[in-house]
């Protein structure tokens, strides 16, 4: 019985997890690309809101000035300049109200031009389909928007899509949960934990997503290192040295922020190494995967303890600040 609830949450979550994987792709060129630039849904339905998010991106060890023009279907609809620091990133956001046709194509286009980068243009077109086969993807893709939307609230798409939408949500996020009482997520399907925790916080309760995760790493110490190691991009991304992308860098740190407080995830890093872990070096940290992983969020953890110092003025504890 609970292989099959597993699987009929796997097939309810499919086409979240490819908008997933689709923003999460996007974010990770950030460190490319001087713009990445998404459009969800990929197959809008007339009528319906589309959301377009774009990076800029700086690669440099210098702060870097830019300016962007946002185009949509040839109209400008944004222009500015910015300063971006040094290996850091600017996001932008807009909602589109889309009414072309069925079958008609969007074209999103952002250009933007810096000292040392030049001129660069990303542009992402929304596909083209026989009216037909377009009809095929109208319910999905709905229902997609209304829950992968990270700028618009949930209520906003319920009532551009019906009443349905947020029973769905509530649907998956009740089986992640029946899911969570028998098994250890991350342990269970390390390849799927960090969606459905994303799924649990986002539309449920980021509250009990922390509550769950602190009880798991005091049941095990060791369980917290399997738990970051979700969010590494590949089993290769293990290696302590790899080339391909295996960092755990500040997108990972800030998605582990949405399910855990990580203040709880450094405690049960400090339980796991003692003394050792505010000292390790980075030659420790290439003795393991392991070590080199703690290193690597203990490192973006004091830097973001750091940042949130720097606004002390809203008084505002830093575990609150960080974890919403």
């Amino acid at each position: 019985m609970n292989e099959r609830s597993g699987l009929k949450l796997k097939i309810l979550i499919v086409g979240l997890a490819i908008l997933l994987i689709g923003g999460f792709h996007c974010a990770m060129r950030a460190s490319l690309d001087p713009v990445a630039l998404s459009v969800l849904p990929e197959v809008p339905k007339q009528g319906a809101p589309i959301v377009v998010t774009f990076y800029l991106n700086n690669t440099s060890l210098q702060p870097s000035t830019m300016t962007y023009e946002f185009y949509a279907n040839g109209k400008l609809i944004e222009s500015g300049a910015t300063t971006v620091a040094s290996l850091n990133s600017k996001k932008y956001q807009y909602v589109y109200e889309n009414t072309v046709e069925i079958g008609e194509q969007l074209n999103f286009v952002v250009k933007t031009n810096s000292a040392g980068g030049g001129d660069y243009e990303e542009i992402v077109s929304t596909p083209i389909y026989h009216p037909h086969i377009w009809s095929s993807f109208i319910s999905f893709a709905s229902f997609s928007t209304s829950v992968m939307s990270s700028m618009s609230s949930l209520a906003y798409y319920q009532s551009s899509f019906g009443p349905s939408t947020g029973l769905k949500a509530g649907i998956i996020v009740a089986r992640i949960k029946n899911m969570a009482r028998d098994q250890i997520l991350y342990k269970k399907s390390p390849e799927d934990a960090t969606l459905l925790l994303h799924l649990w916080a986002r539309f449920g309760s980021s509250d009990e997503t922390n509550q769950y995760l602190t009880r798991s790493f005091q049941s095990k110490k060791e369980n917290v290192i399997e738990f970051l190691k979700c969010y590494l991009p590949s089993s290769t991304g293990l290696e302590p040295d790899s080339p391909h992308g295996g960092k755990f860098n500040r997108i990972h740190y800030d998605s582990v922020a949405k399910v855990v407080n990580p203040d709880n995830v450094y405690k049960a890093l400090k339980t796991l190494y003692g003394t050792r872990l505010d000292a390790m070096t980075r030659k420790e940290a290439t003795a393991s995967p392991e070590n080199m992983i703690t290193y690597q969020f203990i490192r973006i953890h004091f830097i973001a303890i750091s940042e949130m110092e720097k606004v002390d003025e809203t008084k505002i504890p830093y575990s609150q600040a960080r974890f919403n």
